[in-house]
């Protein structure tokens, strides 16, 4: 999770930088390759883009499936992986046909905005769900390093009224050995590994969410500044 967080994490500095001119180069240099002729330019544009996007989409899915196979099982987290896989793919493919009838008239700049935000949250939630796993084995493995007050839960909101009106909207569970838990519900699940929600978090995990929001966007803020010192 730490690593599929760091890989976006990069993705998103990387898009930041290259947002301005991104669009001009890609026809500059597409263009140039079919002037040229160079169809081994084209292949290769296409190889390595599909070979990167595959490596991290194999990243993601395999850390969503390590994040749910101790609850469920390693045959129903796998089939849990598969059913969101093709979700995905078929919402994707929806996407793609999307961006390619409007993709002349589209802002890449804005269209990397829109993109970085949805990749911050979805880092941050990695960034905190993989800390709970840490709490989660050390709880086991080592308990007397979870009598730190790093590990404090912050709330707590499971038998609360709050968790109560969760659980009766969001209740069904795909693990029955928590009845009474919402991130073990459907909807809980899903918010768990998009947004790192967790029932009870740990002062590091709330920490570590919010200071992961703070570099990030003044790192971002950051590389702006500075292409707008170049552009001017």
């Amino acid at each position: 999770m730490f690593l599929a967080a760091g890989v976006l994490t990069w993705m998103i500095i990387w898009m930041s930088k290259q947002a301005k001119n991104l669009r001009s180069e890609f026809q500059e240099k597409i263009d140039q390759v079919i002037t040229n002729k160079e169809k081994k330019g084209i292949i290769l544009l296409v190889f390595f883009s599909v070979a990167r996007e595959g490596a991290e989409l194999v990243l993601f899915l395999y850390a969503n499936y390590i994040g749910t196979v101790e609850d469920v099982g390693g045959v129903s987290s796998l089939f849990a992986t598969i059913i969101g896989f093709i979700l995905g793919l078929l919402g994707a493919s929806v996407l793609a046909l999307i961006l390619f009838m409007s993709t002349r008239r589209l802002n890449i700049r804005k269209f990397f905005q829109v993109t970085s935000v949805i990749l911050i949250v979805f880092a941050a939630g990695l960034l905190a769900h993989g800390l709970h796993e840490i709490y989660e084995f050390l709880e086991i493995a080592a308990p007397a390093l979870v009598d730190n007050f790093i590990w404090t839960e912050v709330w707590n909101i499971n038998n609360t009224p709050l968790g109560d009106l969760l659980q009766f909207l969001f209740g069904w569970t795909y693990n029955v050995q928590y009845p009474n838990r919402f991130e073990k519900s459907i909807i809980g699940s899903i918010l768990a590994g998009l947004l790192g929600w967790n029932d009870n978090p740990a002062l590091i995990e709330i920490v570590a969410y919010g200071l992961y929001y703070i570099v990030v966007i003044l790192a971002l803020k950051k590389i702006n500044s500075v292409l707008n010192e170049e552009k001017g």
